[in-house]
């Protein structure tokens, strides 16, 4: 049997995903695509719990340094996005990336207010989500390439920091 040539639909359509070219693919290989970019994440999560773990990031919009954790970060790399690849690869100067961004303004909802940074990834908008919860601080927690992290954003940068939690504060910067 004669190899066609071409890759499979579901190979050919998901190979950037994986952060791989065609060249790199060997049909005869038992590794697939699946498999290599488990592994890579599996580094820079490594990578990122020994060295961004318990290190804050100070943005000049926030009160507050924005800390990182093992869960902040597993959730990051896990959130899918049109350039995968790219999106898990930044992890490694996250916190330049963090300093740097555009300050969009904050959500309330529920327990928490999250505020919401944006970035560039290949050309294209993104948003860096962390999260503030009282009495734990600024916590980075997720990247979304939806503009519909904006749906609600407060523009007033005013209420951050925990520290200071007025209800009344927030009752009057929320309506």
């Amino acid at each position: 049997m004669e190899k066609s040539g071409t890759l499979p639909y579901f190979l050919r359509n998901n190979v950037n995903f994986a952060g791989i070219s065609t060249k790199d693919i060997n049909f005869g290989s038992n590794v697939t695509i699946q498999q290599t970019n488990k592994e890579r994440i599996k580094e820079l999560r490594t990578w990122a719990n020994e060295n961004l773990v318990s290190k804050e990031v100070y943005h000049n919009k926030l009160d507050d340094k924005i800390k990182f954790t093992t869960k902040g970060i597993k959730e990051y790399l896990n959130q899918p996005h049109k350039f995968y690849y790219e999106k898990n690869e930044m992890i490694k100067d996250i916190q330049n990336i963090i300093k740097t961004s555009e300050y969009m303004g904050f959500v309330h909802f529920k327990d928490r207010i999250s505020h919401i940074f944006e970035i560039v990834i290949k050309g294209k908008d993104s948003w860096l989500i962390a999260n503030e919860y009282k009495g734990r601080g600024i916590i980075l927690y997720s990247i979304s390439d939806s503009p519909k992290v904006l749906t609600g954003i407060k523009k007033n940068s005013l209420l951050t920091g925990y520290r200071n939690y007025n209800p009344m504060r927030l009752n009057k910067l929320l309506r």
